[in-house]
């Protein structure tokens, strides 16, 4: 009886604390993958807008297009940001 319980404890222990951390680091990697493409739409729709500004024209058609999934982008990355937050104040019980 008394091995029955150490194997147990071998399976039962690591699975607590991976219960808890996988689903936090899940949303860390969510929010990094849709981060780092808004990074790059930040500094391309920068580089738009400087250089209409410079030739005095409206904004280019791709400066709007950017924009348009640079604000979609945001959504589920601050929902996912909420998740985390969420899970660090409500640490489920295992």
């Amino acid at each position: 009886m008394g091995s029955l319980v150490v194997a147990a404890d071998l399976w039962a222990d690591p699975l607590g604390p991976m219960v808890k951390v996988l689903p936090g680091l899940t949303l860390y990697v969510v929010v990094g993958l849709f981060w780092l493409p808004v990074v790059w739409m930040q500094i391309r729709m920068r580089d738009l807008a400087r250089l209409a500004a410079e030739e005095g024209a409206p904004l280019p058609t791709q400066y709007h297009w950017l924009f348009r999934r640079w604000f979609g982008f945001g959504f589920p990355a601050f929902a996912a940001v909420l998740g985390i937050v969420w899970l660090m104040l409500n640490t489920p019980v295992v």
